[in-house]
């Protein structure tokens, strides 16, 4: 009697702990296949210039173009351009188009690597001073190390 006991203890102890690992393997696969990439956001504005809702910049030349035209002449010193590894990094530039308000900046919430594009999911926020200067251009440039072909805008909001 001790003996099945002991069988049935241990194929138990067995079962518990393949169910166990298996789930945590599904886990990491789900994970695995929604890599979040981390980015750095380099500087917030309100610009009118024309540009598209996503820019991917590889190369410092791309940038100081950018920023040039960016450029306040009513501010004797611009914004510093940011320094970025060319080889394993990329310069995003945002500007979508506002969609819930009209007076709103927007806020990163993640990026993320789907295949072989990048979602950025962001969302439409409030923000005092777009209302009270009826700002409503908001463009973000981030930083990130990955060099993407595409990107895929995600409003959350």
């Amino acid at each position: 009697m001790k003996f099945n006991k002991n069988i049935f203890l241990f194929a138990g102890i067995t079962f518990l702990s393949l169910n166990l690992s298996c789930s945590n393997s599904k886990n990491m696969n789900a994970a695995q296949s929604q890599n979040f990439i981390e980015f750095t956001e380099e500087r917030k504005l309100n610009h009118s210039l024309n540009l598209k809702e996503t820019t991917i910049i590889n190369s410092a030349q791309e940038l100081t173009e950018l920023y040039s035209k960016l450029r306040d002449k009513s501010i004797p010193r611009s914004a510093p351009i940011p320094a970025f590894d060319e080889n394993t990094e990329s310069i995003i530039i945002l500007k979508p188009t506002l969609k819930n308000l009209t007076y709103a900046d927007i806020e990163i919430e993640s990026i993320e690597k789907v295949k072989s594009k990048l979602r950025i999911n962001y969302r439409e926020i409030e923000n005092w001073e777009f209302t009270e200067n009826k700002w409503n251009n908001p463009i973000v440039i981030l930083r990130i190390s990955e060099k993407p072909s595409e990107i895929q805008l995600n409003r959350i909001n």
